[in-house]
């Protein structure tokens, strides 16, 4: 008893001289001695973080094994980037913004440089306010700036459907100026497939009953990416300046054929038409690029030093420009052969101001203000012109479409929350004035395309956590514009009897949506969370791809705004980690759709959807595979939806010494080929779609890193008087 307690005593008194820098006295008794700890890892509200500053071991590990400490928070050594609960992650943000030097793009530096660098780290959870994120974000606080030195991945990848696409990245930090380049060269030339359909006609007066469609077509392509983007801190880095350049060139070449049979109510045959076609596209060198200015103000908050206001400015430039060529040569059909040549062009100009203000009534209550006025303005135009088998223009075939879109817009984003983060909100109103203007014209019939609207969208966001339990609703409003295929007037005429084309007269979808979510993390240790949401949207003006046959049969497909369309959404999800090193991603959907069809007629669709996904990670390889169930063919015409399994496996290795990584893995397991199946109808007709799939896919890939940077060593000294 005597020794136990006098090795009670050496403890305590060893225990105050650590914490006072003193030892007490020979003879005198200690009155009470406290230790406290406080976890580096803490959840608050949707997010986790991980208090680096304070963990011992960050001088000693890089940056990326460092995240690692975080659970479900890992590198997949399929691809080298980081997955949270083996969902890839949406985002990476530095000091709360993006980083020239590490992003989600560009992961592999983390690599190479000490996790001492790094204050905390935070992992947003999908759905988070003021994020509005399907996806995990990853939250990066520097204890300094990044250091100078260089990284570069190399990597390779190759399918066996003839598919392959070698790429290189590399960043240098300097103390003048940081530059990263990267050049990425795609090659795909999958065999030739085979598509048809089969129709019938349920107007009895109609003179075609039925008809069969075949087609088959091969696509070989070859494109070329060069991106290149400096950053830099001014002002003694108060000021962070940021440019980015990319350049593209992408060309195609094309064989399709086609045969279709019309038949009577007798069964005879009406008429038939054949077709081949002979196509190439390029897409010459454009450059994209963007700028932006950001700096830090106000008041100080945390150990990093930051500012607690920001103010960014961005502006960018984006250029999509393709020129294509194609033969039709017609046999037993009433068209005639020609030859078309046809433009597509797509710009915009987009700037941007946004400032963020932080505790902006600490007093009152806690709010954070975002306030993002902004400008962009769109231009497209496509053309086309035909010409006969003696090179004289075809005036009827000529199609032209100018069309110029502005938007001027200001949103006001106000959140906050309460109770440790414990109760958050979210509040945003948007207004946005556009304005469109151009004209279009097929053959010698112009037409306009001007109009204007003002559109005020709010939307409001509630989160509330309590212990384990997550619950979240929310309402939110958006506008859906038609792109440039959408819009386009240009027809694509390879098949006579199953023409494809645009519509310049597509006005924006405006969309509300209602949403609630119920998140739990149970006390038990294999069941990480368990997830559930229900959502409702609904729209007046649904864009939708649609459709029609006439009373000989010819089909014309393009997009329209078909009206009224509404969708409910039950949805559940699981994480489990039932062994060590193993994990399992559960997620089950069931989706009702009722739309509103410009006939009259109202479709619903039951859309059902299963996803299993699962991880096993041992010393020797890493293992992941996935197994789901999902629709098929799925269109707003459908009565019915298909589903069909799909089924893919892959092994990958990381070799940390070297920094190598390499994987191999079949995709569509399940399919050696065959035909993917589906039905859909209109007022008129009733249509049963098939379409090859090229099935079973061998896929390998490698990639090497490597990288130095000049890093400062952090000294620790510990005094004791004794």
């Amino acid at each position: 008893m005597n020794i136990f307690r006098s090795l009670t005593v050496s403890v305590l008194v060893l225990l105050s001289s650590l914490c006072y820098g003193q030892t007490e006295k020979k003879g005198e008794q200690l009155k009470a001695a406290t230790i406290t700890a406080e976890p580096l890892l803490k959840r608050l509200g949707n997010r986790i973080s991980y208090d680096v500053s304070r963990d011992p071991d960050a001088d000693k590990m890089d940056m990326a094994s460092m995240m690692e400490k975080i659970p479900e928070l890992r590198s997949a050594s399929r691809n080298g980037n980081l997955e949270f609960e083996d969902k890839p992650i949406g985002k990476i943000l530095i000091n709360d913004e993006d980083n020239g030097m590490i992003n989600k793009n560009r992961q592999y530096p983390m690599r190479f440089i000490k996790a001492s660098y790094m204050s905390k780290i935070e992992v947003v959870l999908p759905s988070s306010r003021g994020y509005d994120n399907d996806r995990p974000i990853l939250l990066i606080t520097l204890s300094r700036p990044l250091p100078y030195g260089f990284a570069a991945q190399m990597s390779a990848s190759v399918q066996s459907d003839n598919s392959f696409s070698p790429s290189i990245n590399a960043v240098v930090n300097t103390p003048l100026v940081g530059i990263g380049i990267g050049y990425d060269f795609d090659h795909k030339g999958a065999p030739s497939l085979s598509s048809g359909n089969n129709r019938e006609m349920s107007d009895d007066n109609s003179p075609t009953r039925s008809s069969e469609n075949e087609r088959s077509s091969r696509t070989i392509s070859n494109s070329h990416n060069i991106n290149f983007n400096l950053f830099r801190g001014l002002f003694n880095n108060s000021v962070q300046f940021k440019a980015s350049l990319s350049t593209d060139y992408s060309e195609s070449s094309g064989h399709s054929e086609s045969s279709s049979h019309f038949y009577a109510a007798d069964g005879s045959e009406i008429r038939h038409s054949e077709s081949s076609t002979e196509e190439s596209t390029k897409s010459p060198f454009r450059l994209d690029g963007a700028v932006s200015l950001s700096q830090f103000f106000g008041q100080k908050i945390g150990k990093s030093g930051m500012r607690k206001n920001q103010w960014v400015l961005r502006y960018s430039y984006k250029d999509n420009s393709a020129n294509s060529n194609s033969l039709y040569d017609y046999s037993s059909s009433e068209a005639t052969d020609f030859r078309q040549n046809a433009s597509n062009v797509a710009k915009e100009h987009r700037a941007e101001l946004d400032f963020k203000l932080r505790d902006c009534l600490p007093k009152i209550v806690p709010l954070n203000l975002s306030i993002t006025p902004g400008y962009y303005n769109r231009l497209y135009e496509n053309s086309s012109n035909s010409f006969d088998e003696s090179g004289s223009e075809i005036y009827p075939k000529a199609n032209r479409l100018r069309y110029r879109q502005q938007v001027a817009f200001t949103e006001i984003a106000a959140l906050g929350s309460f109770i440790k983060r414990k109760f958050g909100y979210m509040v945003t109103l948007k207004g946005e004035y556009l304005g469109n203007s151009g004209s279009y014209s097929y053959g010698q019939e112009p037409g306009p395309v001007d109009y204007s609207e003002f559109n005020v969208m709010p939307s409001v966001g509630l989160n509330w956590n309590l212990r384990r339990n997550h619950f979240g609703a929310g309402y939110g409003n958006s506008v859906k514009r038609p792109n440039v295929k959408q819009l386009t007037t240009y027809s694509d005429e390879s098949d006579p009897d199953n023409i494809l084309t645009g519509n310049p007269n597509l006005k924006g979808q405006m969309t509300h949506n209602f949403s609630f979510m119920y998140g739990l993390t149970p006390n038990v240790k294999w069941i990480r969370t368990i997830n559930v949401s229900a959502s409702y949207s609904t729209t007046d003006n649904a864009i939708e791809r649609m459709s029609f046959v006439s009373e000989d049969g010819a089909m014309t497909t393009t997009y329209g705004n078909i009206g009224k369309q509404s969708s409910a959404r039950l949805n559940a999800e699981m994480f489990l980690s039932p062994a060590k090193h193993f994990s399992t991603h559960i997620s089950a959907s069931y989706t009702f759709i009722d739309s509103h069809l410009p006939s009259g007629s109202v479709y619903t669709r039951k859309v059902p959807n299963f996803n299993l996904d699962c991880d096993w990670n041992n010393k020797l390889f890493d293992f992941s595979g996935a197994v789901s169930l999902r629709p098929t063919l799925n269109s707003v015409q459908s009565k019915t939806v298909t589903m069909e399994p799909y089924c893919e496996i892959f092994v990958s290795r990381y070799f940390k010494t070297i920094h190598l990584g390499a994987s191999a893995g079949v995709s569509d397991l399940l399919h050696s080929g065959g035909m993917k199946k589906s039905e859909i109808s209109y007022d008129n007709y009733t249509q049963r779609n098939y379409a090859e799939r090229i099935g079973r896919t061998l896929n390998l890939r490698i990639y090497w890193q490597f990288g130095k940077f000049r890093q400062s060593e952090t000294v620790k000294l510990d005094a004791y008087d004794m």
